[in-house]
């Protein structure tokens, strides 16, 4: 073997690996959605979404990979795909996503502000590679929903505090 031939084989592995990081910025209300073609099979990928939350928030995502067949010939699909959500700081994984068919998805995870990233990954199985489609929404609870929350929450304490006054007074 010549050093050209063993050098080849030592890098043809790696051609194979795709690797990709976007900026979704501040996560809001309103939805952003991605998508993403790889157009080529048995590429394995990751895929990074960063984003920002500037207050507490329920975050909730949706990764779907986007199947397309002609008859029995798989055109675009991947296999191993998978949705996860880590701290930009601790690296650590947050969430346990629920696989729902060809979809992965988080629904509403409580986080505090600060930064994160989902990672979407997986190999193309196609013969024209696999595509994904990714959502991700915050919500952000109004301060009129917090006071309705503290108002039932002082409610039932009321009640509580109501019925062991009635309760005690008949022992």
């Amino acid at each position: 073997m010549t050093f050209r031939t063993l050098a080849l084989a030592a890098v043809l592995p790696w051609l194979s690996l795709s690797a990709s990081a976007t900026d979704l910025g501040t996560l809001t209300p309103q939805p952003v959605t991605q998508m993403l073609q790889i157009a080529a099979p048995d590429v394995t990928f990751s895929s990074r979404y960063h984003f920002f939350l500037s207050e507490d928030a329920h975050v909730s995502a949706l990764a779907t990979n986007l199947v397309w067949s002609l008859a029995t010939t798989s055109i675009l699909d991947i296999g191993d795909f998978r949705l996860q959500l880590f701290d930009d700081v601790t690296h650590e994984s947050l969430a346990m996503p629920t696989q729902q068919g060809d979809s992965w998805r988080i629904d509403a995870l409580a986080l505090s502000a600060g930064h994160y990233h989902l990672q979407v990954s997986g190999t193309t199985l196609g013969s024209g590679g696999g595509s994904y489609a990714l959502s991700a929404i915050a919500s952000v609870h109004e301060p009129s929903e917090l006071a309705l929350m503290a108002a039932g929450m002082a409610a039932m304490g009321g009640l509580v505090v109501r019925r062991r006054r009635v309760h005690g007074s008949h022992n």
